[in-house]
């Protein structure tokens, strides 16, 4: 290959991938000597009988647990921190993270302050000079998610929210990687029509952003590029038939694009997004999914190549398609798939006025997910994008 750039890539999570993966549970906690787990979930997830196949296993296996039930959506530090507590008290040695993205989250965050001291807040990427290092290694983690979309389970970032300012920030380090993820699409087949899809926006999200990011790597490139086709080609059908195939499909572009992400990092959809998650309470994945459409015409002039080789690698015939129109064509795709998965109204129901826009443009500039974005974005940019979504 001609001008191939130099590049790292690092993945310490083993991946089982498969339906019916969860039975290999066990094999995974004898080899990381499992003596007492907290499983790290939320009731619904107990009501739907998931955790159920989760504990069966654990008691076949004669292990101790402690079930930690309440996750809630985008966690707070101090959801973490009090989670933490309960883990030393309880002298878990082992983690198990059950659900999607706020599981995987709040589970890294506990890893985290289950051995290091003060709190998850001063650990936070935001916290800039100030940020502690994680001096004490994190427990480990077996992440087994019930999603296809936040691909948490093969990264290492947590995702926290500062409940006080609504800010959303990161706490990013290798350390926090699951030792294992096992990923059994058999466990999102019941997962309702609205969060398939909204999750399922968040791949294309992560694997979109990842690819056209500042960062460069030509191996995570595949990946991602992989996982935008699959979006384009499966999300519909999980949606709408939750076709077991599709699901598969959908979980592995949701794995693809979270390794994606991981190396190559996200631009200002994300930095956009978090901010409309915590002002506005609107699902992260469908923040995510809406902005690609103005990051594609934001960002038009200098993603070019980029756009054209996505439409390529998707097998559209870009010989008809004008040159300069490769970022147009590319957001109708999108457009048509949110039609297709009943999105497209969606956004309406959740508040944009002057004062929450201030406040979120605020935010998004002091993103760093905006240091990547391959056009510089300035808070003006940010205010127009947020009144041209509202």
């Amino acid at each position: 290959m001609e001008n191939l750039n130099s590049f790292q890539f690092l993945l310490s999570t083993k991946i089982i991938f498969g339906k019916d993966q969860l039975n290999s549970l066990g094999d995974q906690l004898a080899e990381i000597s499992a003596k007492k787990i907290m499983i790290v979930t939320d009731k619904g997830l107990i009501k739907a009988g998931i955790v159920d196949k989760v504990l069966d296993i654990i008691k076949r296996n004669n292990i101790d647990y402690y079930l930690y039930d309440e996750v809630i959506p985008n966690p707070t530090i101090n959801v973490v921190d009090e989670a933490a507590a309960i883990c030393k008290n309880e002298n878990c040695n082992v983690l198990i993270a059950i659900g999607g993205g706020s599981a995987m989250d709040t589970t890294k965050g506990i890893s985290v302050m289950a051995t290091n001291e003060g709190s998850s807040y001063d650990y936070l990427d935001g916290r800039g000079e100030s940020k502690k290092e994680i001096s004490n290694d994190p427990l480990p983690i077996i992440a087994i998610p019930t999603t296809s979309g936040t691909g948490s389970e093969v990264s290492f970032y947590s995702v926290l929210t500062d409940p006080e300012t609504k800010i959303k920030d990161s706490i990013s380090s290798h350390k926090i990687y699951p030792v294992a993820a096992i990923i059994d699409p058999a466990l999102t087949k019941n997962l309702p029509s609205f969060i398939t899809a909204c999750t399922g926006l968040d791949v294309l999200g992560h694997a979109l952003e990842a690819y056209t990011s500042t960062i460069e790597n030509p191996m995570t490139d595949l990946f991602a590029l992989e996982a935008i086709k699959i979006v384009f080609n499966s999300l519909a059908e999980a949606v709408n038939s939750g076709d077991i195939e599709a699901r598969v499909n959908m979980s592995y572009a949701s794995m693809l694009a979270g390794i994606a992400m991981s190396h190559c990092g996200a631009t200002i959809p994300h930095a956009l997004g978090c901010p409309l998650t915590g002002h506005c309470g609107m699902p992260h994945g469908l923040a995510v999914g809406i902005l690609q459409i103005p990051m594609l015409e934001f960002n038009k002039e200098v993603l070019q190549d980029k756009v054209k080789n996505v439409l390529k690698y998707m097998d559209e015939d870009i010989n008809n398609i004008d040159e300069g129109q490769y970022h147009t064509y590319l957001i109708n795709k999108i457009k048509e798939l949110m039609k297709k998965i009943n999105i497209e109204e969606a956004v309406n129901k959740y508040v944009m006025d002057e004062k929450s826009i201030d406040l979120m443009s605020k935010d998004a500039i002091i993103h760093g997910c905006t240091l990547i974005n391959p056009k510089k974005i300035s808070i003006e940019d940010i205010i127009n994008i947020y009144n041209e979504i509202g």
